[in-house]
């Protein structure tokens, strides 16, 4: 349930699911993305490079697509720096969701305009 909520449901839900069980930030690549935990990211990055472009998780994105739709309130700040880390070891910035948008285009929607300009400049 709780990485339902943090991947798909309403943030204040998750807020207060990750504020009980905030170990769940350690999980998996996917779940230390969207939960903002760049030290965990980039523990996992340094052990596998390739997972920074590997879809995955429950809704089987990459993990540049978890950071541009997180949930988590206070996640926002590391994430231009997680998606550097991403970027550095080939995230793909052109992928495109069931929706059609790539990762720049959903972290505009969700006001992450900071993120929304790295991931579109990365593309050029």
């Amino acid at each position: 349930m709780l990485q339902h909520a943090i991947f798909r449901g309403d943030p204040a839900v998750a807020a207060r699911l990750f504020a009980r069980h905030p170990d769940v930030a350690t999980l998996d690549l996917y779940c230390a993305v969207a939960a903002g935990n760049l030290a965990e990211v980039e523990r996992r990055l340094a052990a596998d490079p390739a997972a920074a472009s590997r879809a995955g998780g429950p809704l089987d994105w990459p993990p540049l697509l978890y950071l541009a739709y997180m949930r988590l309130p206070g996640a926002a700040p590391q994430s231009v720096e997680i998606a550097r880390a991403l970027l550095e070891r080939g995230a793909d910035p052109g992928f495109r969701d069931k929706a059609g948008d790539t990762p720049a285009d959903a972290a505009r929607k969700r006001g992450f305009e900071a993120l929304g300009a790295l991931l579109s400049a990365s593309r050029a």
